[in-house]
């Protein structure tokens, strides 16, 4: 998806809210594509599945939709607007920070603690971006400003995966639709992208538009990988999110193949620096749910064998 997002913005005039509006439409019409699809498969096997693409959803849930909704929304636009100034590589290395801000965003919103590991995770994750960044050498304003906003990024992707996995009990297709008519209706408001006149589009017959497509096409797909892994790992999420780091790695390859795209050793040593802290927070993280559910187990077991005592 990154990889067509820097072709789109280098071959046409496509703008942050313009991509999504596109990327937004043809997710609604994929879902439905797919629910559709889900539907006959179940069919034909003898099976009676939900696959109501608006089944109700009230209180907890809806509360962590809209901070879906609120936060990938956020998200995406400062990370298309940021890719536009910054190498790929670049962006998707400060982008997959986010799990140091998982721990931030859990304090604030579930109250657990922060840790001595934690701080040192985070304290190695801004040493590496600023390895990465390089503010010592001289930066124009646009790449200043790129950096910026794929920090807030990084630090709103944080708060998508908080609420993935508060949303594990809904369906994906129902996170999804809200998800696509929320970025929607946004991006087409007119106190957001029409409201800036950021809302440009190719003609009809323009070969631009297969550019478009393939950005929207890439981003549903990512996006029901990670619904799907996330809702399926449970309090495991935090293993699962392990294999996202990849990206980054990907993100340097396509970007030296087909945009050419240098790699310096500041930005290798920062990248090292930045992916270790991420994934080492993770494990922590982890770690810290296998243990809670150990301890719960023991619990458990010793308040069976109480029970079997006094009877």
């Amino acid at each position: 998806m990154g990889l067509f997002v820097k072709i789109t913005r280098r071959y046409s005039v496509a703008s942050s809210f313009s991509l999504l509006v596109v990327r937004s439409y043809l997710g609604l019409i994929l879902n439905a594509a797919v629910i559709c699809l889900g539907r006959q498969f179940a069919a034909s096997r003898g099976r009676l599945v939900e696959t109501t693409s608006t089944p109700s959803v009230c209180g907890r849930s809806f509360t962590w939709l809209l901070v879906r909704v609120l936060a990938g929304f956020g998200c995406v636009i400062l990370e298309y607007y940021a890719m536009g100034r910054l190498p790929l590589s670049t962006s998707s290395v400060i982008l997959y920070s986010s799990p140091v801000f998982v721990v931030l965003w859990a304090a604030i919103l579930l109250g657990q603690p922060l840790r001595i590991p934690d701080l040192v995770c985070m304290m190695a994750c801004v040493a590496g971006m600023t390895l990465e960044i390089s503010p010592w050498e001289s930066q124009d304003s646009g790449k200043a400003s790129g950096y910026l906003a794929i920090l807030a990024s990084a630090v709103l992707a944080a708060l998508v995966c908080v609420s993935l996995r508060a949303l594990r009990d809904v369906p994906y297709y129902t996170v999804l639709n809200t998800f696509f008519l929320g970025s929607l209706s946004l991006s087409a408001a007119r106190g957001c992208g029409a409201a800036f006149h950021e809302l440009h589009f190719p003609s009809w017959h323009d070969a631009a538009w297969v550019n478009w497509a393939l950005v929207a096409v890439f981003a549903y797909a990512a996006e029901v990988c990670m619904t799907c892994g996330f809702a399926r790992a449970g309090d495991r999420a935090g293993s699962v999110s392990v294999w996202k780091f990849l990206c980054p790695v990907f993100s340097m390859l396509w970007g030296a193949l087909f945009l050419g795209e240098g790699v310096t050793w500041s930005s290798i040593c920062g990248s090292t620096l930045i992916l270790a802290s991420s994934l080492t927070s993770l494990s922590l993280q982890a770690r810290s749910v296998s243990h809670g559910q150990d301890i719960c187990a023991a619990a458990g077991h010793n308040a069976d064998r109480l029970d079997g005592l006094r009877r």
